[in-house]
Parts: C-alpha cells; structure tokens; sequence
C-alpha cells in the first residue's frame, strides 16, 4: 500500500486495506464492498451504545466486514456487460460453487477467521 496521506488515522489505513484486498484478491464490485463496509460500521454504531452482556467487538466487526463475500453468486450473469464482473462470478462458481453462506465460510477460513468468528457468520 503506498501513496497514502501521511494524516491517515489507524481506521482509515485498515478500511482502505480493507477495499484494496476485496478489490484486488477477490474482485468484489464495488457495491457490493460498500454494503460490507456499511454493515461494520453500523454494528460498531450500536455495539458504541450496547448497555447489554458483553460483546467481542473486534470478532462482530470482522464478521461484518466479510459477511457477504459469497454474494456475487446470487448477483445475475445478465447484471452487468462488464467482462471483469462476468469472468469474477465464472470464477467464484468454479472455485466456491453457488452456496452464498458456503462461499461466506470457505472464504473466512482463506483469510483466516477464528472458529468463533466462523461460528458467527454461520449465523448470518
């Protein structure tokens, strides 16, 4: 990662981290990455003013971030004209099969995702 105005806060630095490696190692569209970003950061939003037992809030938000990585397969091939997205989604097909909650799981463990955290998305 270079380039990056040297002000960049610690959270900034690890959500564009966090796009890069969704753009670049798994091709997410970008919509797609946004809705994953959105989701953490409303789940940190609540869990700021949770009064309730205790919550591991860095395995909610790690959760959250990778929730719907297997969502491409859901998206129709027809979607978009773009070659890129069409061969991505080829791609996830061939590789991940068509079980979005399937995908979610198998891409956890690639980046590896604890067994707890595993056990989170399973509930998703």
């Amino acid at each position: 990662v270079t380039n990056l105005p040297k002000t960049i806060g610690k959270t900034a630095l690890s959500v564009y981290i966090l796009q890069y490696f969704l753009r670049v190692e798994y091709n997410i569209p970008e919509n797609l990455q946004m809705h994953m970003l959105r989701v953490a950061a409303c789940s940190n939003i609540i869990m700021d003013n949770w009064n309730g037992r205790k919550i591991d809030k860095k395995a909610v938000t790690r959760v959250c971030l990778l929730h719907d990585m297997g969502n491409i397969v859901k998206i129709p091939e027809d979607f978009s004209n773009d070659e890129g997205f069409k061969k991505t989604r080829k791609k996830y097909f061939d590789i991940y099969g068509s079980n979005d909650h399937a995908i979610n799981m198998e891409i956890g463990r690639e980046v590896g995702l604890n067994e707890k955290d595993l056990e989170k998305m399973k509930k998703h």
